[in-house]
């Protein structure tokens, strides 16, 4: 059962069209790492951003924050 997963395996990844998919899945993964880590690196200045117009508003309408 093993050998036969392990065969197939083979055999995709020596085919033009199996190398092509893990090119992809290897360029759809660095993608997404440069996304997330993006989002995770501005994150604390959105935070603070959001945080302060929320403030800034508060004491527009005359509520204490």
């Amino acid at each position: 059962m093993f050998e036969q997963i392990q065969h197939k395996i083979r055999r995709f990844l020596s085919e033009s069209e199996g190398a092509t998919a893990v090119e992809y899945a290897i360029l759809i993964g660095v993608i997404c790492l440069f996304a997330i880590s993006g989002v995770m690196g501005t994150g604390d200045a959105q935070k603070s951003l959001w945080h302060d117009t929320s403030s800034a508003l508060q004491i527009m309408k005359g509520v204490d924050p």
